[in-house]
């Protein structure tokens, strides 16, 4: 969760420098580290809680903290509070994993499984404003209710040291370093 945090931090400092390729890009990670994070707290749940899974199931749990889709999905789940519908969509879409990739490297677009030789290279300087805005947003909009909802157990987290550090001190930090909100997730704080 520190790693989400840290990235999401770096990921504004690059936003406000109009790096906005590197910004999105960074941002996908945070997002996919809370969705980690998520894996983690289901192994630990399962590991604790609930009867004890084998070592297989761990080990297939433990094999999703690769996959980046999974994680993107599982960060969906982790905000669907706060996410609109076109957010999900862009997850379900695998629009933001093409999104994390256009945001640091240069290349064509695909057409199916091959390079689309007729349209532009695309580079991470040519990503607009807008949707790195929309994605840190969304990734703030997370943090920042998993914050508030900690405090006040709406949220229960298996870690413990985790569920105490999400303070609303951290909420406020967060909203003064990146203070737009979805009205969602104003409504939701």
């Amino acid at each position: 969760m520190e790693n989400a945090f840290d990235l999401h931090y770096d990921s504004i400092h690059l936003f406000r420098r109009k790096s906005y390729g590197s910004a999105l890009a960074l941002s996908v990670l945070a997002a996919e580290e809370i969705g980690k994070y998520s894996i983690l707290e289901d192994i630990l749940y399962n590991g604790i809680a609930n009867r004890p899974w084998s070592a297989e199931d761990t080990e297939k749990w433990l094999r999703m903290t690769y996959d980046h889709g999974v994680k993107q999905r599982m960060f969906g789940e982790m905000a669907e509070r706060v996410l609109s519908g076109r957010s999900m969509v862009r997850i379900d879409g695998g629009t933001l994993e093409r999104h994390k990739q256009r945001g640091v490297y240069v290349g064509l677009p695909r057409r199916g499984r091959k390079a689309d030789l007729s349209a532009r290279f695309s580079a991470p300087r040519h990503l607009g404003r807008a949707a790195t805005r929309a994605q840190i947003t969304t990734v703030s909009d997370c943090l920042v209710t998993l914050c508030l909802g900690c405090s006040a157990d709406y949220y229960l987290l298996e870690s413990i040291d985790v569920q105490d550090a999400l303070k609303p001190s951290v909420a406020r930090t967060l909203n003064r370093r990146w203070p737009t909100m979805s009205r969602k997730a104003q409504t939701f704080a």
